[in-house]
């Protein structure tokens, strides 16, 4: 189990690792102190319950040898927790400011494995690793339909998923029924990868069971997921934003890169259009990194961009200098929650006065 009261709020053990996966080791050193003098209980038992916090398996609590707490042990296979830890990192990276927890129980007692609320949307993200119950999808699915809740699904790459029905194919009811416009997302947790594949119709007829169908592989940390519930991947959003430039250039005063006298430093690194505004060049991985709109009055923003151009810059100089792959990774990954966090004006300009860029 992912969840343990300590010190009178719950914990959740997934949180020891940032959003790439790696452990926060002073947090990590911490609760394993803390797992020693029994800060931890279970929500259901109230027994005393242990940290385990290993390089292999995700993060967990465990009951106490002899326990008969029903949370103790639910069947999971280790296979499903990491599927279902990998998603929850997805989603984290996805939606920063949003409310991500796995293993949601709902009101009508069924569990969703990975449930986001971000403002008015709420996405239920669910894992199929080895048997897929009609029934019980379609219980979810109701559930799910009645409550304005996005429904999105994955299956593990590498199991032979049985649909427990007679006469049912698993590529003609999930693309008919579980997957939306005929796709389906594929997790490989050995290897990190999400898999994303579309059905198309042979000859321009309706789906059957002859299908023709795009798939394409991308390394996990690239995938995010969009307010749609729909997997993407960050490289081939800005291979598009790229060919959009590219296109646009043809235009010289639609859009001017790098070359403008009045203001070297922005044009630098800006892109400079109304289709392409407060999109950025971020030099470390030579890619353009689009920027949230900031609220505030004219002058409080006009202030608070030049304030986080600033920090855009100084970062990118330097993660620049990192050689270490993972630091670098995780570097971009802060850079880029604190950037996304920050929407309002007024906390750029009084982060910058109190010098609070990390």
């Amino acid at each position: 189990m992912e969840y343990a009261m300590y010190k009178g709020s719950e914990f959740c053990s997934f949180s020891l690792k940032d959003n790439l996966g790696y452990y926060d080791e002073e947090l990590r050193k911490q609760m394993r102190i803390e797992s020693q003098t029994n800060a931890f209980t279970c929500n259901e038992c109230k027994e005393y319950v242990i940290l385990n916090a290993g390089p292999i398996l995700p993060p967990y609590f465990s009951h106490h040898k002899g326990s008969k707490c029903t949370l103790q042990n639910n069947g999971e296979s280790k296979e499903h927790r990491e599927g279902r830890f990998l998603l929850y990192l997805l989603a984290k990276r996805s939606f920063p400011k949003a409310i991500v927890r796995t293993n949601t129980v709902h009101e009508n007692g069924r569990r969703t494995h990975v449930y986001i609320e971000y403002r008015d949307t709420k996405i239920a993200i669910n894992y199929i690793s080895s048997r897929l119950v009609i029934k019980d999808w379609e219980e979810k699915h109701s559930f799910y339909e009645k409550n304005n809740i996005i429904d999105v699904w994955v299956l593990n790459i590498q199991s032979n998923i049985h649909i427990d029905s007679k006469n049912v194919s698993l590529t003609s009811y999930l693309t008919s029924s579980i997957s939306a416009n005929n796709k389906i997302n594929l997790l490989d947790t050995n290897n990190k990868r999400m898999t994303l594949v579309q059905f198309l119709p042979r000859d321009g007829k309706e789906l059957t069971s002859e299908r023709v169908f795009n798939q394409k592989s991308y390394k996990l940390e690239e995938m995010n997921l969009n307010i749609n519930g729909e997997f993407y991947s960050e490289s081939e959003e800005h291979k598009k934003l790229i060919q959009k430039i590219s296109e646009s250039q043809n235009n010289i005063n639609n859009v001017i890169i790098k070359e403008e006298e009045s203001d070297n430093k922005i044009m630098e690194y800006a892109v400079i259009s109304e289709s392409f505004k407060n999109t950025f060049l971020f030099k470390t991985t030579n890619m353009y990194w689009k920027l949230p709109t900031l609220i505030g009055t004219s002058e409080e923003v006009k202030k608070a961009n030049a304030r986080r151009l600033d920090y855009f810059i100084q970062n990118d100089n330097e993660i620049k200098q990192i050689k270490q792959k993972e630091r670098k990774e995780k570097r971009i990954l802060e850079m880029k929650s604190y950037i996304e966090l920050r929407v309002h004006a007024l906390d750029w300009i009084e982060n910058s006065k109190k010098k609070m860029w990390r």
